[in-house]
């Protein structure tokens, strides 16, 4: 396979990219709350001098893979699909996708099995004895497909308390699909319907309907109901969005995103992991390159769930391996969860190319062995292996605004002060930042100037804001007030108005 390697020197500027917006002052006084504000994109900010909007790359554990095939009905690989915290019996429980390579063919059979952590680093495989292997019970599968798998908090009934969805056949025969399942405790699952709730349609030599991959959201608040995205067809790989009232009656997804004349030919979105947080929905899309078939996750984002808008320029937040390592070809992110200080993100990796659809062939460009008539015939793609691998970043620590060596600021649009304190998560171990605080027409206010500034310095998520050594902003409670951030050599990832005694 041929595959290009760009030096980390000309990558670089894609990681920048404009921070300003020009337009008129704004008059409209925002009411954000106590909600850190991510800096994502203008929301919250007027306008910039000297700063750069940077995409963080995530950083891969050093444990990776956390993940491998082991025992021998996971055959070559062990593909997460889902991890997730409980805080009933506080553990870290992992779905994972076990997949035989049959020797008569490129055809593979697949199996689900469960894993549990007490760190989410070190996984234990326990012996179930719910389904049968090579005539014993003594491993850790599940006897049912459960792909996404949700821990439903709003749930009143204890049976349903966990929630799958997975795109699978009952009938191997009949037609493949939207499964949905219920569990009491993730382990013993029982099917909503004998046959898929969403189905693959076929007509006139294209497939149509639902697609082979998707995610959950979970219970949205804000749309009152449950979310999903899935693939909206298989005739091409882009992002949809369904949603169901009850978990079982889903509506066939509608797109949001699809690749645009931004992205190179041939691009194909397989997959997006989506979680809500800081007021924003976060997508960590997984994007198909037919011309190197390979798959790399970048960043997306979304204030309403339905406009999404593109991070960094298109670059990977999440990149693959050097050629020997486990995640050599194809990432596909799962949902991120939020520990303590950090975000982390666990993924499937695989160290083999994405076999070729009929429908990819036309998109290659270089030149590779010409592809076989289906995918299953595919020999040079029989060897490789799958994993599950972890990479992290800070709490809100997906972009940040940047500053160099001459001064940097940041202006924010007029909002209205609910809290007693202000929050700044930032890296300023090589320079320092500090708060002015000033009202709603721009105009620094008594006390708070910058003059009175206490220089924040090193490196927190939670860096407190303070005036000749009081941090106290209570009086300023319930007027319109901005903030102006000059910093040098930082890096200003979120603030937020907040309460004392209240974490970030």
């Amino acid at each position: 396979m041929l595959r290009s390697r760009i030096p980390a020197i000309l990558i670089l500027p894609a990681l920048l990219w404009s921070c300003s917006e020009p337009g008129p002052t704004s008059t409209h006084v925002l009411e954000i709350g106590v909600q850190p504000q991510v800096l994502v994109d203008n929301f919250i900010v007027e306008r910039t001098e000297a700063l750069s909007r940077r995409l963080n790359p995530l950083a891969k554990h050093a444990a990776n893979p956390v993940l491998s095939p082991q025992r021998p009905w996971e055959g070559r690989s062990t593909l997460p699909t889902t991890v997730l915290f409980d805080e009933a019996d506080r553990r870290f429980k992992m779905w994972y996708q076990c997949r035989d390579e049959l020797s008569s063919s490129r055809r593979s059979r697949d199996r689900w099995a469960y894993a549990v952590s007490g760190d989410g680093i070190t996984w234990e495989k326990p012996n179930l004895g719910l389904t049968s292997f090579a005539g014993s019970r003594r491993n850790n599968l599940i006897p049912y497909p459960v792909s996404r798998v949700l821990l439903d908090s709003t749930e009143t009934d204890p049976e349903r308390r966990f929630k799958a969805l997975a795109y699978d056949r009952i009938d191997e025969d009949g037609p493949a699909g939207i499964l949905v399942g219920f569990s009491p405790d993730g382990l013993g699952w029982s099917l909503q319907s004998p046959s898929p709730l969403l189905a693959e349609t076929r007509g006139q030599g294209t497939h149509a309907g639902i697609g082979d991959t998707h995610t959950v959201l979970g219970w949205d608040e804000r749309w009152d109901r449950y979310v999903a995205l899935m693939r909206p067809s298989r005739r091409f790989r882009d992002i949809g969005l369904s949603h169901s009232t009850d978990f079982t009656d889903w509506r066939l997804p509608t797109p949001v995103l699809t690749p645009d004349p931004n992205d190179p030919p041939g691009t194909q979105f397989c997959e997006m992991a989506v979680f809500r947080d800081r007021g924003v929905y976060w997508g960590l899309l997984s994007v198909y390159h037919p011309d190197s078939l390979m798959v790399d996750v970048q960043l997306a984002f979304s204030r309403d769930g339905v406009a999404w808008r593109r991070v960094g320029r298109r670059h990977p937040i999440l990149t693959y391996g050097l050629p020997d390592r486990f995640d050599s070809h194809q990432l596909r992110a799962l949902n991120p969860l939020v520990v303590g200080d950090e975000i982390r993100i666990y993924y499937a990796a695989e160290n083999e190319p994405h076999a070729l659809s009929p429908q990819d062939a036309p998109l290659v460009t270089h030149a590779v062995d010409a592809p076989a008539e289906t995918p299953a015939e595919q020999g040079w793609v029989r060897r490789g292996r799958g994993f599950g691998g972890l990479a992290r970043c800070r709490r809100d620590g997906f972009v940040s605004l940047d500053s160099g060596s001459s001064l940097g600021s940041l202006l924010t649009k007029p909002f209205s002060c609910r809290g007693d304190q202000v929050l700044v998560n930032a890296d300023a171990s090589r320079g320092e930042l500090r708060v002015e605080i000033l009202d709603a027409q721009g105009r620094p206010l008594e006390g708070f100037g910058e003059a009175d500034a206490e220089r924040i310095r090193g490196n927190s998520v939670r860096h407190v804001a303070a005036w000749r050594g009081d941090p106290d902003i209570s009086s300023l409670k319930g007027r319109a007030i901005r903030l102006r951030i000059t910093m040098t050599n930082s890096k200003l990832y979120s603030f937020a108005i907040g309460e004392s005694g209240r974490p970030k």
